[in-house]
């Protein structure tokens, strides 16, 4: 990004010596390009000396944002280093997050040391990052199992170890009905993942048996991993549950079956914008459903959109694309 610059003032020397009648001779020329040279690369070590220095200071202090920031320098990485060594919880994660970017060669150690300190914080950091980099293995997570004192941790590593190794999920199948909420919800999403009869079985019955639940929270964990399982039909039990007792799983019973984006539950939905009392769930609802719901009325037929028309651009207003931008036009046109 320097050599821009350094040509400018090689050009505009030459044109300054040309004008005041200098002789341009080849040897001149030269003499000039590496004059400007070495004016230039000195220049660059005394910013690029200005910004290590900076940069070092910023680091020590904790005064300098991680986002978008790489770091090559090796009296940096030093100070990082003592950072995660025997700085507070927030330098550390500051300080891994530096690592990081700069591509530190043995940041996955050093985030699997972070998983046994006594910092919940900074474990639930390492423990993500690591998930994210796919650096987790089962000897490790079967260890955060059996010594983790946090239970959400806990469940989480259980989770993660039943998603590498789906064999540890008859460990669970038997027990999940006492499992808590979290950890059954992740188990029976990746019930419903599985090949195996037994364990998809499982999971669907699972599901199945809490949507007719007389326990409102129950419901609303079915209605939560619906959300999250679009291989799945469960387009029946969810058009129920919008007329659901409950405020609470109502207003998620709307939200679940428009973000499966399903073209089977739009009529369904646009028969609720025109009751009072659903047209505010279900435009919430039909938020979720984003810009495909303006490609998937083109299959509806037009004395249905007519209805709901009002509504339908009031939702447009919130959202942004190609087939919103279509539908506002084809309105404007039928409208002149």
């Amino acid at each position: 990004y320097m050599l821009a610059p350094s040509l400018l003032i090689v050009g505009a020397s030459l044109v300054v010596a040309q004008r005041s009648g200098i002789e341009l001779s080849i040897n001149f020329i030269i003499k000039v390009l590496l004059a400007n040279l070495v004016i230039w690369g000195v220049v660059i070590y005394f910013i690029r000396s200005a910004y290590a220095k900076t940069l070092h200071n910023s680091i020590a202090k904790g005064v300098m944002n991680s986002e978008g920031v790489v770091v090559y320098n090796r009296d940096a990485i030093a100070i990082l280093l003592a950072k995660v060594d025997s700085g507070s919880v927030s330098e550390k994660i500051y300080a891994l997050k530096l690592l990081e970017n700069g591509r530190y060669a043995n940041i996955v150690q050093l985030l699997k040391n972070q998983l046994f300190c006594d910092e919940l914080p900074l474990k639930q950091y390492s423990f993500e990052r690591l998930n994210d980099l796919g650096a987790l293995d089962a000897p490790l997570l079967q260890q955060m199992i059996s010594e983790e004192p946090n239970e959400e941790l806990r469940e989480m590593a259980a989770i993660v170890l039943c998603r590498i190794n789906p064999a540890n999920l008859q460990h669970y199948i038997d027990e999940i009905p006492s499992l808590s909420p979290s950890l059954r919800k992740g188990l029976v999403l990746l019930l419903l993942k599985q090949k195996g009869f037994r364990e998809f079985y499982t999971g669907a019955t699972a599901i199945q048996q809490w949507l007719s639940s007389p326990d409102p929270a129950e419901r609303e964990l079915a209605l939560e991993i619906i959300s999250e399982c679009d291989h799945i039909d469960f387009t029946t039990t969810i058009v129920t549950l919008l007329e659901d007792e409950d405020p609470s799983v109502k207003r998620n019973a709307y939200v679940a079956a428009c973000k499966l984006k399903k073209q089977e539950i739009l009529p369904v939905m646009l028969e609720k914008l025109q009751r009072r009392e659903d047209k505010y769930l279900a435009i919430q609802g039909l938020f979720q459903y984003g810009e495909r719901l303006f490609e998937d009325l083109k299959h509806l037929p037009p004395e249905v959109i007519d209805r709901c028309t009002p509504e339908l651009i009031k939702i447009a207003s919130k959202l942004k694309g190609p087939a919103v931008t279509g539908f506002l036009l084809t309105l404007l046109k039928e409208n002149h």
